[in-house]
């Protein structure tokens, strides 16, 4: 498997044939805000692909000249889940010269059908299975509860709350203006 960088274009044309599909609505920002965050270099997409063929993408965030982003979206094909695809693309991620790519999950305690909850709970599974730190922190975006875990490019390289919470703040900040109402909290 391999991953690559890709542009803007191929960025919409992913969102508009998988990633409208791969997320519910209330997660998914307008492509508008994606191009202003890559045109401002604060936003960058990747797709992993073996033998030409597409398996999955992510689209981070990332504070130009930090070693630090955030996986906004990443899927794997609809066809291809379940083969241990996305547990790849996570070790290829590592490769990317981030050291620290902070991962937002739906927090289970909100979800609103009982398929909702099980699509939560897998995914922090996921995550955890994967070896992501998952930290105490909860954030509100736009309405929405996210529990926030790490992927470290180091895995001999320990990470904490507080640090958790300081990385993802910057994010945040790179992300989004000050007069929008993001909520950062460690949970103890």
């Amino acid at each position: 498997m391999e991953i690559k960088q890709i542009d803007l274009n191929q960025m919409q044309e992913i969102y508009d044939k998988c990633a409208i599909k791969d997320f519910p609505k209330s997660e998914l920002k307008p492509f508008r805000h994606i191009k202003r965050l890559y045109d401002e270099g604060k936003y960058m997409g990747y797709v992993f692909y073996e033998n030409e063929e597409f398996l999955a993408y992510a689209f981070m965030t990332i504070v130009p000249n930090e070693s630090i982003s955030l996986l906004d979206y990443f899927a794997v094909d609809i066809n291809k889940r379940g083969l241990g695809i996305g547990s790849k693309c996570l070790k290829l991620l590592k490769t990317i010269g981030k050291e620290i790519i902070i991962v937002e999950s739906e927090d289970p305690q909100f979800a609103k059908t009982p398929d909702e909850l099980n699509t939560r709970i897998k995914r922090i599974n996921f995550y955890k299975n994967n070896g992501l730190y998952a930290s105490d922190i909860t954030t509100e975006v736009y309405g929405v509860e996210y529990r926030i875990f790490a992927l470290l490019a180091d895995e001999n390289v320990a990470i904490d709350n507080e640090q958790t919470a300081s990385v993802t703040k910057r994010l945040y900040n790179s992300m989004f203006t000050p007069l929008q109402m993001i909520n950062v909290t460690i949970n103890n």
